[in-house]
């Protein structure tokens, strides 16, 4: 009885061990690395594929773990399951930024294969292609540089990849200047291309500047902005008691007040260099002379960085009466104020203001559409005119006041005899219908017409509404040549149409715009190549001249060349 229970039981040992065995996992890979993927050009991308497959009798479990950058996995990572027999295709894609050699692993962990509970396949990846690099580095400064000279100075373009490395320099805006390497290079791997900037600053003061580096062929780097910066420095001319600044002038104004017949009166004005550079000019006898003199100062002069001069003028009247006259400083080497101008007022004289004309009506003008007038105001007196202030009294969004060169700033001073044109510009907006009123207030020292105020009125009519640019929509036409698709709408009242064109992830390739109802869209990816034949997404966007915007609904389109 012993025996046949122990033959038993060894027989149900042997079942159990061999069902066992026989009930088991078994990962099989076609490779175990190392997985090389050679060359790989920044930009693009190239994949590999590793087959995973179940030589065993069970369900083969595991987990793939994420990979590190420039490596990715294509398609779904994480925890998979193979049935007996099957096979788990597995992509690993190399997409490389940069130049270089990288290096990484693939890990499976945690399978239920007891003779391979973990896999761990080497990755390498050699990423290729042009590499930018700017030297000494990404800013160029000038330091002080003298007014009226130039300052140059270099930086290098260095191509540290293995392709050639393309794109375009863009001149920078005043007062700098490229004097070489402007416009479009080619840059084989090891070598340089030399950028000479310059500044030439016309006037004192801190400038700063920008050269644009575009369509660079560096996939990690399409654009560099290299920065600029420039001190100049020279002669400042102030004028004191209170220098009006910069402009024709003039800049300083000395009334003599009211003086009897036979008498005279002294006023004295200085003359400052607040520059970093000797200051250098010629002070002119006054016009009408006599009434007016000079008494100390006149003539040529040079002043040290700091340093003043006073100059003092006289005033003698012979007749009764009001007398307006000027005392020019000319020679001046300070670059943005060759010329000053001192006007000088003795007796009785009075400015008188003449504006013209004294109402304007702009007529009827569609919404969102603009029309401009002038008006004259001239100084018909016998002193200097003191505009302190002209503006937009009553609907300033719809009137604008557009100043003359020689009034950019107030107070502005008209000499007697002398007149300034100012222009207004009426423009209805998108809520106004009928007429619109508004008013243009002129302030000066004219002793008896201290305010001007000038009637404005616009009568505005609808533009182009919603409801037309909805029919535009459906007349969209859009023809494929070999290089570009034209879109085309038929209609009226169109302020600007634009185009965006997607893949179908919903990722934006590329875009333009056009104030008419026809745009170009040139078929080119980020990086300038030609878009490859499949299909597209694209969204066109109207604004009509009111302002109304309409958007289309997004659409397919099947490119084919």
């Amino acid at each position: 009885m012993k025996s046949k229970l122990t033959i038993w039981t060894l027989s149900i040992f042997i079942v159990a061990f061999v069902t066992t065995a026989t009930n088991t996992a078994k990962m099989t890979l076609t490779t175990d690395g190392p997985v090389d993927f050679g060359d790989v050009l920044m930009g693009s991308f190239v994949d590999r594929t590793l087959n995973i497959r179940n030589d065993g009798s069970a369900d083969l479990v595991g987990t793939i773990h994420e990979l590190f950058t420039p490596f990715v996995l294509v398609g779904d990572g994480g925890a998979f399951t193979v049935k007996p027999g099957a096979t788990y295709a597995l992509t690993v894609r190399c997409a490389p930024t940069s130049v270089g050699t990288f290096r990484s692993t693939l890990e499976i962990v945690d399978t239920n294969d007891p003779n391979a509970p973990n896999k761990t396949i080497t990755l390498l990846c050699n990423g290729i292609g042009p590499e930018i690099t700017i030297l000494p580095g990404e800013a160029v400064n000038f330091g002080e540089v003298a007014v009226g000279s130039s300052g140059d100075r270099d930086f290098i373009i260095r191509n540290d990849g293995t392709e050639n490395l393309k794109g375009t320099v863009n001149a920078p805006s005043t007062p700098f200047s490229l004097t070489r390497g402007e416009g479009a290079f080619d840059i084989s791997p090891g070598r340089t291309h030399t950028i000479t900037v310059r500044c030439t600053p016309a006037n004192r003061g801190v400038f700063r500047g920008t050269v644009e580096i575009r369509g660079i062929n560096d996939a990690d780097e399409p654009n560099k902005t290299i920065m600029l910066n420039c001190v100049g420095i020279g002669p400042e001319i102030t004028l004191s008691p209170s220098d009006a600044g910069l402009g024709s002038g003039p800049h300083l104004t000395l009334d003599f007040g009211a003086i009897a017949v036979g008498q005279a009166r002294d006023i004295s004005f200085e003359i400052r260099n607040d520059g970093e550079r000797p200051l250098q000019g010629t002070i002119n006898a006054p016009t009408p002379n006599p009434p007016f003199s000079l008494v100390s100062g006149g003539g040529n002069f040079t002043l040290n960085p700091g340093a003043t001069q006073s100059v003092i003028v006289r005033c003698q009247l012979s007749t009764q009466g009001g007398f307006a006259g000027t005392i020019t400083i000319t020679n001046i080497n300070d670059a943005d104020e060759p010329t000053k101008t001192i006007t000088l007022v003795c007796g009785g004289a009075i400015p008188d203001i003449d504006v013209s004309p004294l109402s304007i009506d702009f007529g009827s003008r569609p919404q969102g559409t603009s029309s401009s007038r002038r008006i004259l105001i001239k100084n018909t007196g016998s002193a200097p005119l003191r505009l302190i202030h002209a503006s937009i009294r009553f609907n300033p969004a719809t009137f604008r006041l557009i100043l003359p060169q020689e009034c950019r700033r107030f107070p502005c001073i008209v000499m007697p005899g002398q007149t300034v044109e100012f222009e207004v510009q009426a423009t209805p907006r998108a809520n106004q219908v009928g007429v619109v009123p508004g008013t243009l207030r002129i302030m000066s020292n004219d002793p008896d017409e201290r305010i001007v105020d000038v009637p404005l009125q616009v009568t505005a009519i609808p533009q182009t509404s919603s409801a037309d640019l909805t029919a535009v929509i459906n007349s969209l036409e859009i023809r494929q040549t070999k290089t570009a698709l034209e879109f085309k709408v038929a209609g009226v009242g169109i302020a600007e149409m634009h185009v965006a064109l997607y893949d179908l992830r919903g990722r934006k390739i590329t875009e333009v715009s056009s104030e008419s109802g026809q745009l170009r869209l040139e078929m080119l990816n980020h990086w300038g190549k030609p878009l490859t034949n499949g299909v597209y997404l694209y969204v066109v966007t109207y604004r009509g001249a009111d302002g109304s915007v309409l958007r289309d609904r997004i659409k397919k389109l099947v490119l084919l060349r």
